[in-house]
């Protein structure tokens, strides 16, 4: 297979909840969880980590 790396076109960024979705682990025979579990404020304080994480990395390259 062949990948490409790129930058986030900010027009792709309401795509990051759905692979937020998509990343959580449901155990077989489990609930599957409304797509709403993304706003719980536990996840959104993840991606809020993220988000610094993602800015020092930025700053170090620089």
């Amino acid at each position: 297979m062949d990948y490409r790396i790129r930058e986030m076109e900010k027009d792709e960024y309401p795509l990051l909840k759905n692979f937020l979705y998509e990343a959580i682990y449901i155990p077989e025979g489990e609930k599957i969880p409304d797509k709403s579990i993304v706003n719980l404020s536990e996840l959104q304080n993840i991606i809020k980590i993220l988000a610094v994480l993602k800015m020092i990395l930025h700053l170090q390259q620089m």
